[in-house]
């Protein structure tokens, strides 16, 4: 096959390989890359559509029944409001039961546990004494679950180890729990000891020159923060609380694994 034979078709994969180094210079490491969220809604396209024949006609004409007939309901009935109330009440607002709002961007999952045994220290920072708590063990915040220790059901997800902000600095650790006082919601955290990036510890000579370029620029591993756990335990207001974080965990005496926040869309459940 000639060159010109080749390259008129090579597939958008092959094209693609072509631009990992650029990528990862713009961008980090391609575990810090999020290819799901395209990769559901390719699954949600293909449900709109059936047989062979006009299959963009389809999936259009559904997509826009899907985004409209709310509003095309409400406007074309004679009783509007009622109309109105039955999508709020059995569509609009069905992914939402069993939430409660504790904040512009966190929501708490139920079942909530009254009155837990907060410890005292947390009693005694926030004023919590003859005040109604409620504990939960999860949280919805930017339409991303959260779970702590506490979600048995959490499963081999790493998505209770959080990246959070305190007093002006970016900290990391595992949430124990959620918690609801005066319409605020906080998260119980034990929080790690930072001991710098993975490239501080030294990785082993390259012989290739674009992967020793890489770290030596900091470009690989800069990202991957390594911690150690430690007893303190910090109580946090949930907007405060940044991104989840993957876990990397290293049998080396200095650190216990290495943490590194990941994109809004990179799921990782």
């Amino acid at each position: 096959m000639g060159i010109k034979e080749w390259i008129s078709q090579q597939t958008y994969t092959c094209h693609a390989l072509g631009h990992l180094a650029e990528q990862v210079r713009n961008h980090g490491p391609l575990i810090l890359h999020s290819s799901f969220v395209f990769e559901a809604m390719i699954s949600h396209l293909k449900r709109q559509f059936h047989g062979t024949r006009g299959i963009v006609a389809q999936i259009v004409r559904n997509l826009l029944f899907a985004q409209n007939s709310g509003s095309f309901i409400r406007k074309e009935t004679k009783e509007p409001n009622k109309v109105k109330s039955f999508i709020e009440d059995n569509i609009m607002e069905k992914k939402d039961k069993g939430l409660h709002k504790v904040g512009e961007t966190c929501s708490f999952i139920h079942p909530f546990k009254n009155n837990p045994n907060l410890p005292d220290e947390v009693v005694q920072c926030l004023a919590l004494e003859g005040q109604e708590v409620h504990q939960t063990e999860r949280m919805v915040k930017d339409d991303q679950v959260f779970h702590s220790l506490a979600y048995k059901r959490r499963g081999k997800s790493c998505s209770y180890i959080v990246q959070f902000k305190e007093n002006g600095n970016i900290e990391f650790g595992t949430v124990q729990y959620y918690f609801l006082a005066r319409n605020t919601g906080f998260a119980v955290i034990s929080k790690f000891l930072k001991r710098g990036n993975i490239c501080s510890f030294g990785l082993e000579e390259q012989a290739d020159t674009m992967i020793k370029l890489f770290i030596d620029r900091g470009i690989l591993g800069n990202h991957f923060q390594a911690v150690t756990e430690t007893p303190l335990v910090s109580c946090i207001d949930c907007d405060n609380i940044l991104r989840r974080c993957i876990f990397v965990p290293s049998e080396e005496d200095e650190v216990c694994g290495y943490v590194s926040p990941v994109l809004r869309h990179y799921q990782h459940d």
